[in-house]
């Protein structure tokens, strides 16, 4: 359907193979007030930041968050639509943090309202989850309905795509009954692979080292238990590397990259590793192993990244305000590696 939208002419970049466009933490419902630190105003908006405060001094009421969290997210997607009516080919990724808590009940809808926000995207979109959807509300929320909120439609989300099995680390198996009922386990690190022309992209959702798990409860028979695949990641830099793919990672938390990770990454040639969590930091952060690694801060604070890709390299591109057209380029990274 994107496809058949009206396009910018006035911008036409000699040589621009595809653009993806990385963003992060959504994280509905969240604002620059929940951070603590309002965004920078950058001139004229709609939207105007955060009073400057602590949320212990003004906190904001649950519909004023909710109204803020819809109209930051929505003016970050309009400016992407912005964006990607000027390229031919262009696909959005998010690193994670959907929602606040993984919420998806008629008094809480997170999940469902993040949807309906990511419906506005006029591009293919594919996101990974962060600790705010299966970190921090594991046992602590009923029945673990929240985590489970979340993988499930993490599950649906990346089958819709109808990615060869291969590329989705995840596989199901009957359990044990549960009070007379048929348990269905779930289990995986849930990381997926896409490939975007000659761009890989591997998605490692919270941290690839992860470890959680949700047994069956009355109101959901389901099981899920999320694990580390370190081979799964070997085989999918392998093939890609085999295939001359150029080898990009996406993970929410960059800090939680271990060692082994590092120095695998640096062993297949990775080009860039992109992330999320830390709302208020973006652009260019620093190195594993000679590979650049960036962040795209949040929704909250109207930041994300754009990656143009070249016959000879790949330019990153940090946004702030949501406004595209006045990117910074953060680096150029010379394509091949190898």
């Amino acid at each position: 359907m994107w496809r058949n939208q009206q396009r910018i002419s006035n911008f036409n970049t000699p040589g621009l193979i595809q653009s993806l466009v990385i963003t992060s933490d959504p994280q509905y419902p969240w604002t620059d007030c929940t951070d603590g630190r309002p965004f920078e105003t950058c001139g004229s908006s709609n939207l105007s930041p955060c009073s400057t405060c602590s949320q212990s001094t003004c906190p904001e009421d649950q519909s004023k968050k909710e109204q803020r969290s819809e109209a930051l997210i929505l003016q970050q997607y309009s400016n992407i639509n912005m964006y990607t009516d000027t390229v031919q080919d262009a696909s959005v990724l998010i690193n994670g943090d959907m929602t606040a808590f993984g919420h998806d009940d008629i008094w809480n809808p997170q999940w469902r309202k993040i949807k309906e926000f990511l419906g506005f995207l006029k591009r293919p979109y594919y996101f990974g989850l962060g600790n705010h959807d299966i970190q921090n509300n594991l046992n602590d929320c009923a029945n673990n309905g929240c985590f489970k909120n979340s993988l499930e439609n993490l599950i649906s989300h990346v089958q819709g795509h109808r990615l060869p099995s291969s590329q989705f680390d995840y596989r199901t198996e009957p359990g044990d009954t549960h009070w007379g009922f048929p348990v269905t386990r779930h289990l995986g690190s849930f990381a997926y692979a896409v490939n975007f022309g000659a761009i890989c992209s591997i998605q490692l959702q919270n941290f690839p080292t992860m470890e959680a798990r949700a047994e069956p409860s009355l109101t959901n028979h389901n099981e899920f238990h999320i694990f580390e695949n370190f081979d799964w990641v070997k085989n999918q830099l392998e093939t890609a590397k085999r295939n001359g793919k150029i080898i990009i990672i996406n993970v929410h938390q960059h800090d939680m990259l271990y060692d082994q990770y590092k120095y695998l990454f640096q062993q297949y040639g990775v080009a860039a590793i992109f992330a999320g969590h830390l709302h208020t930091r973006f652009g260019y952060q620093t190195s594993f192993n000679g590979i650049p690694v960036f962040l795209s801060g949040g929704a909250s604070q109207r930041t994300y990244l754009i990656l143009e890709q070249f016959s000879d390299r790949l330019n990153i591109y940090s946004v702030t305000c949501n406004d595209w057209s006045s990117r910074k380029l953060e680096r150029s990274i010379r394509v091949p590696i190898f």
